[in-house]
Order: C-alpha cells, then structure tokens, then sequence
C-alpha cells in the first residue's frame, strides 16, 4: 500500500493565505471538495451550486434509511417541497440526473451526491441529492445548467470518497508499519523501513525514531534516515530518553526543549519542534518526530499517528516469527479470510453484451415488378410523407413497349370477332372475343405496373435504411427491398446476449444502456422477451434480447445507435463471478 499517496499532515489548502493558482474559481472548489471532510459542507456546496447556475431556490437533502428525505441546507425543520422530493427520489432511482419544468417559469434539476454525511458522523447508509430551481432558459442555458450541476454533483461525491480514505489513512499506515515490521529478515531493517513509512505520511518531518522496549532489555531503536543504529552513540541515548519520558508521560507531547530529555537534545542537534506518541496498551512502544526549526507541527498529527503507535505497542510484546512455517500458515489464514469475504461480499450479477437501438415499428418498401432503376433522391434520414414524398423511379421503356403490343393484340381480337359476327361464324366469334379480354386483361396489368413505377412512401417516417443514388441503371427484381422506414414511435434495444449468457436473462430485468455516442449517458429500460431462436453475428452465437426504454430516456436517442448493454440479473457473489467462467470451461471440457 502506498501510504505516502495520502499524506497525514498535509495542511489544509483553505488555510493558506493565497489561492492555489491565478484561477478563483478553481480555489473555490477545491475549498468545496475539501469542505465534504466537515459537517458544514452542505451549506458551502447550496451556496456554489447557486452561484454557478444562478439558481433561485434549492436545497441539499438527505435520505434516511427509512425513506424519508430532510433537508441539510438551508437548515430547518420543515419538510422539503414534494415537488423535490419527487425529483431527488427520480435521480435515487438510477438516473443519477433527473430535470423537469416547474410552475412560474421555472427549471428543477436534482443530483445525487453520494454520502450526506461526513465520514465520522457514522450515517454512511443516507445518500444526498442537490436540487436546484433555475429560471427556464433556452435549451443552450439549460444544458449549461445541467453539465454544472453534473459537475458539482462529482465533485461532492469525489470528495466522499476523498474523505473516507482519508479517514482510513491512519489505520492503514499502522497496518503497513505491522507488515513491515513482521516480515522483515533483520529487524533493524524492519525497524528503519516502519520509521521510513512513518516519515513519508508527513510533510516537514526530518527524521523519525521508533523506539520499542527502551530501556529495557531486549530494547529496539530505528531511525528512518539511518539503516544501521549505533547503541552507544549519543543520537540513539538521547533518542530513547525522549521514548522513556513519552512512555510514562502516556499521552503525545508537543514541545520544543521543555522536559530535561528534549533541552539535552536540543543542545546536542538544536532546537526544533518534537512531536512523541506513545502506544497506550501496552505501553512499550513510542513514535518521535523531530521537525525541522521553526517549522510548525501539523494539526491533528498525534491523534491520526496515534494508531500507528499502538500497533508498535502490540508488536513490541509479540514473539518473532518461527520461520517459513508460521508464515505459510498466516498466509494460508489470510488466503482463507480473503476467499470467505469473496463469497459472502455481495455483487449484483450482470450479463454484459452490446446492444443496437431499433424503432419499435417500421415499414419496408419493395419493387413492384422487375425492371431497371432509373432515378432515386431519396437517403438515409429524409424525413417522407406518406403517398407524397417520391423515392424512386423504375424505367419504363419495356412496360411501355408490352402496353402498346397488348392494346394492338385487343383491337385485333375486336376485330375478328366482328367480321365472325358478320360471317354468321358464332364459334369464330367467341374464341376472337375470350383472345380480346385476355388481351384487355394484359393491358389492364401493364398498366397497373406503368403506374407503379414511381415509387412513393408508403407512410409517414424517417428514411433508415437505404441508399440507391450509386445503383442508378441497374436490375432490381419484384419483392427487392429498396428503403426501410421507421415510422414515428418509441425506440426498443436488441441486446446481443451469448448462448452461454442467456439462460440468466428472463423477462422483467432491469438494464443499463450506454450508447457509444454518450458513454456517460446511461439509459434505463426494461427486457421485454428473449427471442427464442439464435443468429450468428460476427461469427458468435448469439440471442437477440428485446428490451423497452422509458419515454424520457429517449431522449437524443436515434435508430441504429449502437453501445454496450448491462443486464442485472440475480444477486451473486464477487466468488461466484470470480469462478464464473473457470468453472464453466471445466464444466465444458470434461461435460459436468
């Protein structure tokens, strides 16, 4: 673990006198993201939330446990509007940002911000939301508004998760400080290394001294700036004086040439500011921190080393190792510990698989008859009306040519049959007028197909499907599709789910859709069904899953717009999702 990566006595940057760069408003987000350490940072985040989108109302609110929301700013007893509730509980829901208009002219947005609460207040399970109320803009101004928002919104939830490290950070440098010293070769190079992590967790330290047992026999000392400590020197006699007098003070002492073992160290390497920790149970450990002169001892340090200081108490009275066998047995403990917490940890099983967006309903437009294509203007994304909008011509030469030859074959049958008629040949007649009314007929076809050449829309849509601007003067034959038209409706996603997928989705489940035109944009829908026979795509056997979007989450959302799809299916383990496809590849290879 990098222990450095958080610095236990970084000072505070709202402290300093001059803003972190030429940028203001860089400064005050930084004091923003800082401020989610403390209990006020409700106020401070309603205060730049209105500044930016010039919002005219709002509120930071708080969910309990029980459903209920309060507002943490402004501070009052009474309930937050409905209005705002109904908005956080919408972005509580899984759409992280939800907006809608408001009576008088208004915009809502609301946001969630992770934590409500600091992480020492201990009410890690109430999650927070940002609701604003901004006058309605243009569309321009109110996607402004909705990025700042967003922004703030991360910004709130990066500094709950910078605040909850940082409140782990002493913990875990006095867990680094035990590894170091437990499984070190040669204990003064444990002991050096302990007082070297020590000494990177804090800023304007000089040097840094672990002292265990001093005084007593069996007593260790470590510096962090010397591998190698002499006993009889005068650096290590003063040092573990100043371990002495911390040990039975029991309480960290800050002072600077003060007790007689600080003066003696102070006239043998100057005075300085000296910072002593000493373990509490047992007592037979202590930390000692010289700085630097004049400088000035990071607030708080004491009471975030204090951990690290007991656990070199702890270690002080253990017995060293026994060699590569009690170390396999710790390791096999810990080995044990970890796949235990693997399996009862729980993880939301997901089936992932790309997806492709479709219009729910769409219209096909063929070739009437076999012919050659004589002009088309129509594209992709040309918006058609129906029995309106031409979108291609077929020639008609040859269907011209058939007309005009079964028009002359009628008159001629017209003809015979009279002169039957006049010759008194009843039989002659008959035949000549059946040979002119299949001639009729024909005409009557061709020119049902003469009229079918200029080929409109069918139905008010949008052009998806088909480009014939490149194929002019080339066959087509009857039954060809030319254009696909989507007409105007909601859109559905087809999610391409493995055959080794498939059998955990069932209809009902609830899905994340991130189109690959807005990867942080993610859509909420529902699986409607699973289609029950497999296709090959891209050489992979897959099942085209079916699932709805929710009205408002179309929105930007265009057919044929591809991304990748999340599918939850029932709750698992990260041990079941770990051992997932391991034990699906033995399952296949040897068929158990």
């Amino acid at each position: 673990m990098n222990v450095a990566a958080d610095r236990l006595g970084t000072a505070d940057p709202r402290l300093s006198t001059a803003a972190p760069g030429p940028d203001a408003l860089a400064a005050r987000l930084q004091r923003l993201r800082l401020a989610r350490r403390e209990p006020g940072w409700a106020a401070a985040l309603l205060e730049t939330a209105r500044a930016l989108t010039l919002g005219e109302a709002g509120a930071v609110l708080a969910r309990d446990p029980d459903g209920t929301w309060r507002a943490l700013a402004p501070e009052t007893e009474d309930a937050p509007p409905a209005a705002w509730i109904g908005l956080a509980e919408e972005a509580f829901a899984g759409r992280m940002l939800a907006a809608a208009p408001g009576e008088g002219g208004v915009f809502r947005f609301a946001a969630l911000l992770g934590p409500a609460d600091p992480p020492t207040a201990g009410a890690a399970a109430r999650r927070g939301a940002l609701v604003l109320e901004v006058a309605a803009r243009d569309q321009a101004g109110l996607a402004l508004t909705r990025e700042r928002v967003a922004f703030l919104a991360a910004l709130a939830e990066a500094g709950a998760v910078e605040a909850a490290s940082a409140a782990q950070a002493p913990q875990a440098l006095a867990a680094a400080v035990a590894e170091a010293l437990r499984w070190a070769d040669d204990p003064a190079l444990g002991l050096h290394r302990a007082a070297g992590l020590v000494a990177s967790a804090v800023p304007g330290v000089q040097r840094v001294a672990i002292a265990l047992r001093p005084g007593r026999r069996g007593g260790r000392l470590g510096l962090s700036d010397q591998p190698r400590v002499e006993p009889g020197a005068e650096m290590p006699r003063l040092l573990v004086a100043l371990a002495e007098e911390a040990i039975a003070r029991a309480t960290p002492h800050q002072g600077e040439a003060e007790s007689p073992a600080e003066r003696g160290f102070a006239a043998a390497f100057g005075a300085r500011p000296l910072l002593t920790v000493p373990s509490r149970a047992p007592d037979e450990a202590a930390l000692i921190l010289a700085f630097a002169p004049g400088a000035a001892v990071p607030e708080g340090l004491a009471a975030r080393l204090q951990p690290a200081a007991d656990m070199l108490g702890a270690m002080a009275v253990l017995p060293p190792p026994r060699g590569p066998g009690r170390r396999g047995l710790v390791a096999a403990g810990a080995a044990a510990a970890v796949i235990g917490g693997l399996a009862l940890l729980p993880r939301p099983a997901e089936v992932p698989a790309p997806f492709v967006l479709q219009p729910e309903r769409a219209r096909s437009v063929t070739a009437p008859f076999d012919g050659i294509l004589e002009a088309s203007a129509a594209q992709p994304g040309d918006a058609v009306q129906a029995g309106v909008t031409p979108l291609a011509r077929l020639n008609t030469r040859e269907v011209e040519l058939e007309l005009a030859a079964a028009r002359a074959r009628a008159a001629n049958d017209r003809r015979e049959a009279a002169i039957a008629r006049a010759a008194g040949e009843p039989a002659k007649e008959q035949i000549a007028l059946l040979a002119a009314r299949r001639a009729e007929a024909q005409v009557g076809l061709l020119e049902y197909r003469l009229g079918l050449a200029d080929i409109r829309a069918p139905v008010d849509g949008t052009i998806v499907a088909g480009d014939l601007r490149r194929s002019l003067g080339q066959p087509v034959t009857r039954g060809q599709v030319l254009f696909e038209i989507a007409l105007p409706g909601p859109l559905r996603g087809e999610v391409l789910v493995l055959d080794e997928h498939v059998p955990m989705v069932a209809p009902g489940q609830r899905v994340r859709l991130s189109p690959a035109a807005e990867p942080g944009n993610v859509r909420i829908g529902e699986v409607l069904r699973v289609r029950p026979m497999a296709e090959v795509v891209q050489g992979r056997n897959v099942f085209r899953v079916i699932t709805t979007l929710d009205a408002e989450a179309q929105d930007g959302l265009r057919p044929g717009m591809e991304g990748w799809a999340r599918i939850e299916t029932a709750p698992s383990s990260w041990l079941a999702w770990l051992l997932r496809d391991p034990v699906r590849w033995i399952r296949r290879q040897f068929w158990i």
